[in-house]
């Protein structure tokens, strides 16, 4: 779920909108760009929709790092970590 100003665990910047874990349990939420540039699980479904915000998006999917292990989601998705 998408929350405006949370606190992303990666840059620990609380503006712009983050992404909460897909773990129910889980209190991690991060940008999405900065769970990208650290190879974070990211999956999305085009073919399922969620009403956020006034309109339909598809469904995403991700993992903190500490949830990565969630068999939940199909994996074939996964994004490469970025190298330098």
């Amino acid at each position: 779920m998408a929350t405006p100003g949370g606190l992303c665990c990666y840059c620990h910047i609380p503006v712009g909108i983050t992404v909460k874990c897909s773990c129910e349990d889980c209190v991690c939420s991060y940008h999405m760009t900065c769970h990208y540039y650290y190879g974070g699980f990211i999956h999305v479904d085009p073919s399922q929709k969620s009403y956020i915000g006034g309109g339909t998006h598809p469904r995403v999917t991700t993992f903190c790092f500490n949830h990565d292990h969630v068999p939940t989601a199909p994996r074939t998705h996964a994004v490469e970590p970025r190298g330098g």
